[in-house]
């Protein structure tokens, strides 16, 4: 007997956008040797001009902080910076930003992105929350 259904394959989203109407993109110049920067990463403008992947420490409001819209081969022997494409103002799935070691951001730092106009919120397809007091 054939089989009538069966799993193909499967598909993870990749989606960083929450919302895409009101996103802004620009292009950066990765600052080269950081290695591959995956798409979700924070950035932030050093003083050189070049774009470098933030570790916690480097998520303050004093930076100048953007997302990575797609991720970025930083080549160790390039001394040319590679552009990319990083988000300066959008609504992002929360739990898709991360820092540059790919640990989630916290609480203190959704309120510096939130004030730069980079706003986490929940994935519109996640479960419901179920309220509900069982006696």
């Amino acid at each position: 007997m054939s089989e009538m259904y069966k799993v193909v394959g499967t598909s993870t989203p990749t989606a960083l956008l929450e919302d895409p109407q009101g996103a802004e993109a620009i292009a950066v110049p990765m600052k080269p040797g950081q290695g591959t920067v995956a798409a979700g990463t924070v950035i932030y403008r050093d003083a050189d001009g070049f774009w470098n992947g933030a570790a916690a420490a480097n998520i303050v409001g004093t930076n100048m902080l953007a997302v990575l819209a797609e991720d970025v081969d930083t080549d160790v022997s390039e001394t040319v910076a590679e552009d990319a494409a990083a988000y300066r103002s959008a609504r992002l799935i929360d739990g898709k930003v991360k820092d540059k070691t790919g640990t989630a951001v916290t609480a203190a730092h959704k309120v510096i992105l939130r004030q730069q106009n980079l706003v986490l919120k929940p994935d519109t397809s996640a479960a419901v929350f179920d309220n509900t007091v069982s006696a």
